[in-house]
């Protein structure tokens, strides 16, 4: 097996075992068994369970924060093009669509969600605080255009909406959507198209919502 197999295997292990049982309850030594390498290599490629927490985190957030930067710069250049101002509905598309996708994006894309999930409710905050630290950059980078689309609204309370709708957007996430939400002979893409639009309309709805 090679240098880089390792590395990806003890990902995708931590990333499961981070989910299903937790930051906390998940020791090295039990997470090399699982991933079939003896402890020292795992500790030669991340040195320490906070390390690799940061390269499970890393690993799914920072590709999804470009496609999202690079989605919302381009509602920016067509506003610019058109000299007027961005409209909040494009924005909130280009945040939200490439978000959803995630889910089915990759075989470890729903256990990661779940790892996110869970660090929502748990006591600890090592997860939670780690995953902030990955998606401020982005978050910010919404809110500064969201301020040029909606310039009437104080900055505190566009903020606020701001940070309601993410929260919005996480539970979309991970809730069970095919049981909640649709029929049962939905497909995946109906069901991501239903969901978008919702969370879209509902999100809209807030962020405009007059002072």
């Amino acid at each position: 097996m090679s240098c880089c197999d390792t590395k990806i295997r003890i990902l995708d292990c931590a990333e499961q075992m981070f989910a299903n049982h937790g930051y906390t309850n998940t020791s090295m030594r039990s997470l090399a068994q699982q991933a079939g390498v003896n402890l020292a290599s795992a500790n030669y490629h991340f040195g320490t369970k906070d390390n690799l927490l940061r390269a499970v985190i890393e690993r799914r957030i920072i590709p999804l924060n470009k496609i999202r930067q690079k989605r919302i710069d381009e509602v920016m250049v067509r506003a610019q093009q058109e000299n007027t101002l961005p409209e909040t509905a494009d924005l909130i598309k280009a945040f939200f669509e490439p978000t959803l996708e995630f889910r089915n994006s990759c075989t470890g894309a729903k256990a990661f969600i779940g790892l996110v999930s869970r660090s929502i409710s748990e006591p600890d905050k090592t997860v939670r605080s780690c995953f902030l630290e990955f998606v401020k950059p982005s978050v910010n980078h919404k809110f500064e255009m969201l301020r040029l689309a909606l310039p009437h609204i104080p900055a505190e309370i566009l903020k606020a909406r701001l940070m309601l709708s993410v929260g919005t957007m996480s539970y979309a996430l991970s809730m069970n959507i095919s049981e909640q939400l649709t029929a049962q002979d939905m497909s995946a893409t109906g069901t991501n198209q239903l969901l978008l639009q919702q969370l879209h309309t509902y999100v809209l709805a807030g962020l405009e919502a007059p002072i």
